[in-house]
């Protein structure tokens, strides 16, 4: 084989494994996940972003990222407001509020106690 063959055979590979990485879209394993931006992702430590900021009318979605269940109630642990309260969110799994007026809007896991919050403009 000359240096000129394995130089093209590499060539040949390294295309057809970036054709199939590309193919892959966002189920790719070798690409970070990216939080898009109405999301909150729960992890072991906490809320990601810890405080997001939003427009009148968005949904929010928090997505479950733990290996454990999560829960999001609207207040502070020991003083809920009644707002909103999700389902037990299982790893894998999201629950979603629409935020309709401007004001901030703490929140904590019903179960860990962790805490974030919500600012609607």
């Amino acid at each position: 084989m000359t240096k000129g063959s394995v130089s093209r055979g590499l060539i040949w590979v390294t295309a057809a494994v970036a054709l199939l990485l590309s193919a892959c879209g966002k189920d790719n394993p070798f690409l970070p996940e990216i939080r898009e931006d109405n999301q909150v992702w729960i992890q072991s430590d906490g809320f990601n972003p810890r405080t997001l900021t939003v427009q009148a009318g968005t949904t929010v979605e928090w997505i479950n990222k733990d290996s454990e269940v999560h829960l999001v109630d609207s207040g502070t642990p020991g003083k809920p407001t009644l707002l909103f309260t999700s389902k037990n969110i299982k790893p894998g799994e999201s629950w979603s509020y629409t935020f309709n007026k401007a004001g901030t809007y703490p929140y904590y896991c019903g179960i860990h106690g962790r805490t974030g919050t919500i600012v609607v403009e």
